[in-house]
């Protein structure tokens, strides 16, 4: 989102008149918070450490998380503060819950465990969602994340593509993170951003990126066998095909039509 240059005039005054004109606003390109922050998305998502056990020895989790607050902390922009987002209401709901999680935790049935998880997991989690939502200056920033995200979906499918094997009951089985369910239902959430970054105005470089990524995201949720994933799958084509109105629907039928292709092409008897 760029803001048009804009001119002001002063009146003449009879001899000259001077005009003041300002360039385009340039929109700032991603820095290095947003790559730190970016690490976390193919860490915390994507799982890249248990795809590349190089990565998990390195501990990529707390490398990420680390660089990203101190990058957070030291930055001197504005609007990249934690008060421009502490009134929104999904912030708010997020930290609704770790109060529940909190009073309810010297009642759980096993505190220890639930600690552990309130600790490890999910407080982490919060960390991401607010350093992605403080970090964003602009809709080009929004579109960056999207971007990685997609990038982070298109690797991790097809490591699972082309080193988990499908057992004999025809479900995608030994992940060392996800389940079969859990993997599925995070490639369906990622079939609008693929969808995305097919529509018009958009670079060839990533309109060639999302194609492959849908391709390799449909034959990844084809082969985790995972019943609610093909429900979830249902669910996002039919959004996308009938109120994804921001991309034409000659694309939106397009891209069902491939999906169903290459659904009815890998999907296994048992599937």
């Amino acid at each position: 989102m760029s803001i048009p240059a804009t001119a002001f005039q002063n009146p003449p005054t009879g001899r000259h008149s001077t005009v003041a004109s300002f360039q385009p606003q340039v929109e700032p390109r991603p820095d290095r918070l947003m790559r730190a922050v970016a690490l976390m998305l193919f860490a915390y998502v994507w799982r890249f450490q248990d795809a590349f056990p190089i990565l998990g020895k390195l501990q990529l989790p707390m490398i990420a998380l680390a660089a990203s607050l101190a990058f957070f902390v030291s930055t001197r922009q504005p609007i990249r503060r934690f008060a421009t987002i502490q009134h929104l209401p999904t912030t708010k709901l997020i930290f609704m819950l770790i109060a529940i999680m909190v009073i309810g935790l010297p009642f759980s049935l096993w505190r220890g465990h639930s600690a552990i998880f309130i600790l490890k997991n999910y407080i982490p989690n919060v960390l991401f969602f607010v350093l992605v939502a403080s970090s964003v200056r602009s809709i080009r920033d929004i579109e960056w994340f999207a971007l990685m995200n997609l990038y982070g979906a298109l690797g991790f499918a097809t490591v699972v593509s082309l080193f988990f094997s499908v057992g004999s009951d025809g479900r995608l089985g030994n992940l060392i993170f996800y389940d079969a369910n859990d993997f599925a239902l995070v490639m369906d959430c990622t079939i609008p951003f693929a969808v995305y970054f097919l529509g018009k105005g958009q670079k060839q470089s990533r309109r060639i990126v999302a194609a492959v990524a849908l391709a390799m995201i449909l034959t990844a949720i084809v082969k985790s066998g995972s019943r609610g994933g093909f429900i979830g799958l249902i669910a996002v084509a039919l959004y996308v095909l009938l109120r994804y109105r921001a991309i034409p629907s000659r694309t939106r039928l397009l891209v069902t039509v491939a999906g169903v292709a290459l659904f009815f092409g890998f999907a296994s008897d048992k599937y």
